[in-house]
């Protein structure tokens, strides 16, 4: 079962770093090494961290669970991989966005078209991410972008958390392709696109807020 764990190994730093401090002890520099080291490690591997609860993670399986229809199911699978993503493993949260976006293509008529077909390929982004396949992140980001909208994302967008992780990654053009993706949709966003274009080729990571947790 695969896990979230960062693409770089603790426990190889961890021991790495303990041998240095030993050293570093008899020169009397242990302290002000320690905190240089920790300092660039904690800049240097992805925390992948979420506005998500684990209780947002708990109530998801839950409902996930008691669906009692195929209907039911559909709704309930884009939080259940959204937060699977970050609380269970890469498998299920896969296994979840596939089912997700498979549903979509057999209800195209249906409200939740564009729900389903951003989070599904936000999530399979979101996945491919932590297993290192950057390439396919990007294109999963711009496969979310390219949905038809929906009610609740005309109105309060969708959730950027594979752009916001990618931008943390350097792939800028890739988020601002993404932002123009959704204007096209995304009605009330009150000029929050513009500003976070703004952010991302200043090289500043946008306050993406609420959104986050959609």
């Amino acid at each position: 079962m695969e896990t979230m764990a960062p693409p770089l190994e603790r426990p190889l730093f961890a021991r790495v770093a303990a041998a240095c401090l030993v050293v570093l002890t008899i020169a009397g520099q242990a302290g002000c090494v320690f905190v240089a080291v920790w300092a660039i490690w904690g800049r240097s591997v992805p925390r992948y961290e979420s506005r998500f609860t684990s209780e947002d993670y708990a109530v998801a399986m839950a409902e996930l669970r008691a669906a009692r229809t195929p209907q039911d199911r559909y709704y309930a699978l884009a939080d259940a991989a959204k937060t699977t993503v970050y609380f269970g493993s890469l498998e299920d949260a896969e296994a979840y966005a596939r089912e997700l976006l498979d549903l979509a293509e057999r209800q195209s008529r249906c409200w939740n078209l564009g729900n389903a077909l951003h989070d599904g390929h936000m999530v399979l982004g979101l996945v491919a991410l932590r297993r290192g396949d950057v390439e396919t992140a990007k294109a999963q980001l711009l496969l979310a972008g390219d949905t038809p909208g929906s009610p609740q994302l005309d109105s309060f967008g969708p959730n950027p958390s594979l752009a916001r992780e990618l931008i943390e990654r350097g792939e800028r053009d890739a988020a601002i392709a993404y932002f123009e993706r959704i204007r096209g949709f995304w009605e009330m966003e009150r000029g929050r696109l513009d500003a976070w274009t703004a952010d991302v080729r200043a090289g500043r990571s946008p306050d993406f807020g609420a959104t986050l947790i959609h």
